[in-house]
């Protein structure tokens, strides 16, 4: 099965196991960490994969990510299957970093423009946005992962201009 397929079902007609990690208020939202049978995304095996329903159960967003970063070449398998990506974005012009220790662990928070770009520009960001497919990859060099977002995206083509 394809993980893309799951946008739309009901978390009751989900082929795997799963178990409930968060409801949200009163918004009805529940999040699910699907485990179980193999998972990949495209020869890229995953770890887990989140999904939150609305309050109907049905999957509205999928998270999950992978070990290594999305290059050209993998962009041109996934351009085969999805198509041409509707947008991609890298950083322009970094404006704040700042170090934030939180129990022990250090992070950097960093923000910055973002800049429309190609996949030889080494995208942070890759988005389909179109009536078929919402997905975004969230391109980590720095931890050489790709995080993956598929239904709900927080960029759209209509985001940046």
């Amino acid at each position: 099965m394809k993980i893309e397929s799951l946008i739309g079902k009901n978390i009751l007609n989900v082929p795997f196991e799963y178990k409930v990690l968060d409801s949200v208020g009163n918004s009805g939202s529940i999040t699910y960490l699907i485990t179980g049978a193999k998972q990949e995304f495209y020869t890229k095996p995953l770890k887990h994969i989140l999904v939150k329903t609305d309050e109907e159960g049905v999957i509205k967003q999928l998270l999950t990510d992978f070990q290594g970063i999305v290059d050209e070449e993998f962009y041109r398998f996934l351009a085969l299957e999805f198509g041409k990506a509707d947008l991609m974005l890298k950083h322009e012009i970094e404006t704040q970093r700042k170090v934030i220790q939180v129990n022990g662990t250090t992070s950097t928070e960093t923000k910055s423009t973002l800049k429309k770009c190609g996949i030889g520009d080494d995208p942070l960001f890759i988005i389909w946005d179109n009536p078929e497919l919402k997905m975004m990859l969230s391109i980590i060099r720095e931890s050489n992962k790709t995080e993956l977002t598929i239904g709900d995206i927080p960029f759209t083509k209509d985001t940046i201009k």
